[in-house]
């Protein structure tokens, strides 16, 4: 069924394009015109616009100072308003042109939309560690947030809708065997004269290559949007920072915080992309090697492995499975060359734990990355920034054992 919807859309759009050329061609235009799909466009400056032609063209930009055009086509809007002009020109006929229109009006959302990256997800439930990107809410009247990474700026990696605040960037595995890319389509339409969404579509599938990891497919209409996002997971140790772009409606006259004013027609805008952030490293949790599950640390040792970017580790030991602050006792562990040592005197672990004989016990390795920005507490110090192994347990002695 995901297939049939996927494939609509692409009609839908190609439709529009069938008819364009049809409608060049019935005006009395020879077949080796050049057609520029869009004809028309408008952006808030910084935006971009992703332009097309019928025929094998070069692409450039009329005026000096209005932005620029890559070979593929994908223009960026200059940081100033106007009125400017995209040109293709055929490659096998220099003489034979076509000339797309720009209007790059103010746009309302801010170029400088914070978005904040933390390098801890753990609590969100990725066991394989994830960045989680959280911005401000900015209007009702924003559609979608598109996440980029600063490692690829030509194409987003998610969408997330406009009444969201965050997404976790994480390193789990594709659920199809063989893909390394994860590609959802997304197109938006929303009714002209009332601004309300007709259509919020999002189509997933996964690729065995990145060959197509920079094409944003992105065609942007008065009333449409049709956007790419291209997702690979994150590597443990990979380090990124994010940005983020906005999609709203708006009308000529008042921007996105005007209260008033009653719009003859509602428009889409693509703000500009956010600074990128500060970059973080993807922490994935440790993996325990020993204790095995049931076993009391008769040695004083509890293992992991280690996490590819971590600076320090840290053990939990406590007698609750949430690791409530009040009930858990926390110390370091150290890199040993062949994964990471945590050690805690049995005795101790009496005198921290008493009254606790024949009762259950949990503990878990954590790692931390102190370098990149990390999540301010909410109630417990040891939780910033660290990302945790899952727990196993053990059953504390009636009796401590004896020295040596």
């Amino acid at each position: 069924m995901g297939y049939l919807i996927r494939m609509a859309a692409v009609i839908v759009f190609g439709a529009g394009i069938i008819w364009l050329a049809g409608c060049s061609a019935s005006a009395g235009l020879s077949g080796n015109s050049v057609v520029i799909t869009p004809s028309s466009s408008r952006l808030s400056p910084g935006g971009s616009q992703t332009f097309t032609s019928n025929t094998p063209v070069q692409w450039s930009v009329k005026e000096t100072d209005g932005g620029y055009i890559t070979p593929a086509g994908l223009y960026t809007a200059p940081g100033a308003p106007g009125t400017f002009h995209v040109v293709a020109t055929r490659l096998d006929d220099a003489a034979k042109k076509a000339t797309a229109t720009i209007t790059v009006t103010p746009g309302s959302v801010v170029s400088g939309l914070t978005a904040n990256p933390l390098a801890d997800a753990a609590s969100q439930g990725y066991p394989n560690g994830a960045n989680l990107v959280r911005w401000p809410f900015l209007s009702s009247r924003v559609l979608a947030y598109f996440v980029y990474r600063d490692t690829n700026p030509l194409a987003p990696i998610a969408v997330a809708s406009g009444s969201t605040f965050e997404y976790a960037d994480s390193a789990t595995p594709l659920p199809q065997i063989g893909a390394v890319m994860e590609t959802v389509e997304v197109d938006i339409e929303i009714d002209p004269q009332t601004g309300v969404v007709d259509r919020f579509e999002l189509n997933t599938s996964y690729e065995t290559s990145t060959l197509n990891l920079h094409d944003s497919e992105m065609n942007l209409g008065e009333q449409s949007l049709h956007m790419a996002c291209r997702r690979v997971p994150l590597a443990a140790g990979e380090k990124c920072g994010y940005q983020v772009q906005v999609l709203y409606m708006d009308y000529d006259t008042g921007g996105l915080d005007d209260p008033g004013g009653f719009p003859a027609a509602y428009r889409l805008y693509l703000g500009n992309r956010s600074d990128a952030t500060a970059r973080v490293t993807l922490t994935e949790p440790p993996a325990l090697m020993s204790l095995a599950e049931g076993q009391f640390p008769s040695d004083g040792l509890y293992r992991a492995t280690q996490s590819p970017g971590a600076w320090n580790y840290t053990v939990q030991v406590s007698s609750s499975s949430t690791f409530s602050p009040a009930n858990t006792y926390a110390f370091t562990a150290t890199p040993n060359g062949t994964g990471v040592e945590g050690y805690l005197d049995p005795v101790e672990l009496f005198n921290r734990f008493p009254g606790f004989a024949d009762r259950t016990l949990y503990w878990r390795i954590g790692a931390r990355e102190d370098t990149g920005p990390r999540p301010v507490p909410l109630s417990d110090p040891n939780q910033s920034g660290w990302v945790f192994s899952p727990f196993r347990f053990f059953i504390l002695p009636p009796f401590p054992p004896p020295p040596g």
